[in-house]
């Protein structure tokens, strides 16, 4: 079994820096793979938003992390919705354009698995796909029990839900 320090210590996991202003507090925390970096990192910021929208992809998931990270109220809106249960304890946090798979370790700390485009996600069909892939994460992760928060209600995996 294996504690989320000894997954960085081993690179196993990294540590999202929101890069929080002084005046912020971090309140939840983001681990993503090393395969997740490496997206974010040189695949994110090439990415066409799907809407024609001003906003580029990696400005809207660098939004929805550092709203995330310093514990800012996620909106449940009425027609969009950042976070969103799967099934099998797997979420996505997603924006219009780019969406965040993984699972909540703890309350407030997501392990993001896997980051797509809304398009290929779409086109591909597979959401299936990428559910698996976190809970085969999740499990050769092999983290000290609980391996995540069970469950499908928001406010079991995230403080501040409206």
């Amino acid at each position: 079994m294996a504690t989320i320090n000894e997954l960085e210590t081993a690179n196993q996991l990294h540590k999202f820096d929101a890069e929080l202003s002084w005046r912020d507090m971090e309140d939840r925390h983001i681990y993503v793979l090393p395969h997740v970096v490496g997206a974010m990192v040189n695949d994110l910021p090439s990415w066409a938003p799907l809407w024609l929208s001003e906003i580029k992809p990696h400005e809207q998931v660098y939004a929805l992390l550092y709203d995330y990270c310093r514990g800012a109220p996620l909106k449940h809106q009425t027609q969009f919705h950042c976070l969103r249960n799967i099934n099998q304890g797997v979420w996505e946090l997603k924006t219009v354009d780019v969406r965040m798979f993984g699972f909540f370790y703890r309350k407030d700390i997501f392990i993001c698995t896997d980051i797509d485009q809304k398009g290929n996600i779409a086109a591909q069909r597979s959401y299936s796909r990428y559910v698996a892939q976190a809970v085969a994460h999740r499990n050769a992760l092999n983290l000290n029990p609980p391996s995540h928060v069970p469950g499908d209600d928001p406010n079991d995996v995230v403080s501040n839900w409206c």
